[in-house]
């Protein structure tokens, strides 16, 4: 035998060679022995299987192929039997089925329809099976079908959270019948969800990714009666981190005084549920950012932080929360008023003149404005005291204070807030800001901000720094009169 496959191989033929074992090939368990050396690898052990072989029970065959299969594949290349009994061949077939053995009928020929001559076929143009070709036919055509199923994306490229949607395609390597049945999608060789194909042979899912990176998507189509199983190869699906989005910041609705705990807190969400997060808190004091304590399920959550303050004054908060992959968002309390009742008083009156562009309903207006004030705190009171008030006069309307919330004077620098009428109508909200020029150096000269809004709308009517943020020092230097921060009451 090895000197005939020397002779093939040296021919430069690589075709396989169907090596059979003792006894009309009906035995192959000394075919490992006595195998000749193959220089291209490519010997299969061809096996005899007949009902009147002594190798003829399942018993037998458990016992000397399965450990042949492990080494070296197996043909079944003559198969049949003497007798019209379908019995025997079935259970022959269905075994070989079970371990994929391939299987070649004896014989395809016309020469008997007796069943003892295992002559397949009585014509060989019309191929039509004798009573013993029947048995082989119908077993072949009870065969599931081969399919092959391919999976596509809608977006090959998502971000976390994204809704993408898989396809998947099933059809029969045979033509003809569309496969039904199921197809279940897995995601990184984990099942996520199945779907029924539809009468083209397609199922769809959509499937959304808790965490980014690199996914591996296999549509596996479950099979049906008449057609067999198949998998998709496995699609590369590329997730990208998407950042958190963060709620708005909560904090104490009335000023608070200093060395008073600030109580901060808020919400997030991220569309990554893996993702996990940190947050860390700049009080807009100049300290050092701290961290928030973070309590979340599934990448979405709360946060909760408190600090104090130790000097009076208009603070902006902000919160920055991180996911796991480095992105973030941010959210912020823009006024944070502490107070400081000990830190003394403002007042101020005088003229100055107003802008073009202050007054809203027209933009164009511009001249003198008069304006008085003078706000204190009592002594342990909360609420500076807000009489006489703070008044304003221009050339388009009046306004008077109603009643002050809070006032903060940090050094040369006060902001008075409260509410009041606005020609006699209230729901009119207001701060003044001022800077006590003299408390700064010599000739340097008092500036102020009036600012006045609808106090349910926000909607602003007047702005003599109109776009600034409410904690920008003023700059609308006075035509006449003075302004006084003071220490003390």
């Amino acid at each position: 035998m090895q000197t005939l496959l020397n002779a093939v191989r040296a021919t430069g033929a690589t075709n396989v060679v169907a090596l059979g074992g003792v006894g009309y090939a009906t035995y192959l368990t000394r075919w490992l022995q006595y195998r000749p050396t193959d220089p291209v690898n490519n010997l299969i052990a061809a096996w005899h299987v007949y009902n009147f072989n002594i190798c003829n029970s399942a018993s037998c065959w458990d016992a000397m192929v399965p450990q042949l299969m492990a080494l070296a594949p197996v043909l079944v290349t003559e198969t049949g039997m003497d007798a019209c009994d379908a019995t025997w061949w079935n259970a022959l077939l269905d075994w070989l089925d079970a371990r994929q053995i391939g299987y070649l009928a004896w014989t395809w020929n016309r020469w008997s329809t007796d069943c003892s001559s295992r002559a397949l076929v009585t014509d060989y143009y019309a191929a039509t099976p004798t009573q013993y070709g029947s048995i082989y036919k119908t077993h072949l055509a009870s065969l599931p079908t081969d399919t092959a199923t391919t999976v596509s994306s809608s977006a090959p490229r998502s971000v976390e959270g994204q809704a993408v949607t898989f396809t998947a395609t099933v059809s029969s390597r045979a033509g003809g019948d569309v496969p039904s049945g199921s197809v279940a999608f897995a995601v990184d060789s984990t099942d996520a969800v199945s779907a029924s194909l539809d009468p083209a042979g397609v199922a769809t899912a959509t499937l959304t990714f808790p965490d980014d990176g690199a996914h591996s998507i296999v549509a596996r189509y479950l099979g049906a009666p008449r057609f067999a199983p198949s998998a998709s190869a496995p699609l590369a699906q590329q997730v990208a981190n998407a950042a958190p989005t963060a709620g708005p910041l909560a904090g104490p609705s009335d000023p608070v005084a200093v060395s008073a705990q600030v109580a901060l807190s808020g919400a997030f969400t991220d569309p990554g549920t893996a993702d996990t997060h940190t947050a860390i808190v700049d009080s807009g004091d100049g300290t050092a950012a701290t961290p928030a304590t973070v309590t979340e399920t599934l990448g979405s959550g709360t946060i909760s932080a408190s600090h104090a303050y130790g000097v009076a004054g208009v603070y902006r908060v902000t919160v920055t929360i991180a996911d796991d992959d480095g992105a973030s968002a941010q959210t912020t309390l823009e006024a944070l008023v502490v107070f400081d009742p000990a830190a003394g008083s403002a007042r101020g009156a005088g003229w100055f003149s107003s802008p073009a562009g202050a007054y809203v309903s027209d933009t164009t207006a511009a001249g003198r404005a008069f304006f008085g004030f003078l706000a204190r705190y009592q002594k342990d009171g909360a609420v500076p005291f807000a009489q006489p008030g703070f008044r304003l006069k221009t050339d388009r309307f009046a306004f008077d204070s109603t009643a002050y919330d809070w006032l903060v004077v940090t050094g040369a620098k006060a902001q008075l807030h409260g509410s009041g009428r606005v020609n006699g109508n209230a729901g009119y909200a207001f701060l003044v800001s001022a800077i006590d020029g003299d408390r700064i150096g010599k000739d340097v000269p008092d500036r102020l901000r009036i600012k006045i809004w609808d106090a349910a709308s926000g909607a602003v009517l007047y702005d003599t720094q109109a776009g600034d943020p409410d904690g920008a020092d003023p700059v609308r230097v006075l035509g006449g009169g003075s302004l006084v921060v003071g220490q003390g009451p």
